[in-house]
């Protein structure tokens, strides 16, 4: 049987062989947090260029 792995795609990592609360203790970790408020200040910033090229 293969091993559960689990990917952050806000920190960019693998974490293997984990269970749902080594994920849950991974998503309260300070940082992947500051990663995911600056992925979604990206796609916000990103957003609102293009409403405002297509004005």
């Amino acid at each position: 049987m293969g091993q559960r792995k689990f990917h952050c795609p806000y920190c960019n990592i693998y974490l293997k062989r984990v269970s749902i609360k080594q994920v849950q203790k991974h998503n309260q970790g300070n940082k992947h947090v500051s990663n995911y408020i600056e992925h979604w200040k990206k796609v916000m910033i990103t957003h609102q260029n293009e409403q405002n090229r297509a004005q």
